[in-house]
């Protein structure tokens, strides 16, 4: 399971914290100081593999294999629900796809500033808007999470292009271990009529103010 939230940001500064401890505890130790700090350090680790065990979620390897054997070459693939890093890595892992291109659907449908407890603003598509701008970004596959954020309407609205003409269900796969609430099913669809060649549009960074688009 990989976050990609503000956890990630402790990364950074946890391996000097580590080094200045073991050298504080050597100084302060003299000659019992190695064995001390390499002493503190299993424990360290014993202790977080113990008390806060990494965790895990299934059913994400299955739809990046689904996605990595079925997908067209150059794909734009969509991918909707609240595990995208997972997802994302898990394809990046098929090395020998590395053609395939993924689209987060929030950038489509929302502005999310890092996470939705920092704000949340729909963007005002309907139905029709967001079945011709997946055709014309040649999404061929989406592969969404059951009920994603469907107290959201414009999340709603997307659910019905998914259902309704113009895409089929290629595969449903369950989701297991350390799932959120309501994370139970991936369902992924398969565009059944013709797009257009996939293309490279505004991604949109709220929470920087800014845009990056293709120069």
């Amino acid at each position: 399971l990989i976050s990609l939230k503000e956890p990630r940001h402790g990364i950074t500064f946890m391996f000097p914290l580590l080094i200045v401890g073991c050298w504080g505890i050597e100084r302060l130790l003299g000659r019992f100081g190695p064995p001390a700090a390499a002493l503190f350090g299993f424990g360290v680790i014993v202790g977080t593999l113990a008390l806060f065990p990494a965790m895990r979620v299934t059913g994400y390897p299955e739809a990046a294999q689904f996605i990595a054997a079925h997908a067209p070459k150059d794909a734009l693939v969509m991918f909707s629900g609240i595990h995208d890093g997972t997802f994302i890595f898990d394809l990046r892992a098929h090395g020998e796809r590395p053609d395939i291109k993924i689209w987060r659907a929030d950038k489509l449908l929302l502005d999310v500033s890092i996470m939705r407890q920092r704000g949340i603003s729909e963007v005002g598509l309907s139905e029709d808007d967001i079945r011709q701008r997946l055709k014309d970004e040649g999404v061929s596959y989406v592969v969404a999470q059951d009920g994603f954020w469907d107290d959201l309407g414009v999340m709603r609205r997307f659910e019905s292009v998914l259902r309704g003409p113009g895409f089929e269900v290629a595969a449903r796969i369950p989701v297991g271990g350390d799932r959120d609430g309501g994370e139970d099913r991936l369902t992924i669809y398969r565009a059944t009529g013709p797009i257009a060649a996939p293309s490279d549009k505004l991604l949109n960074l709220p929470s920087v103010a800014k845009g990056l688009a293709p120069r």
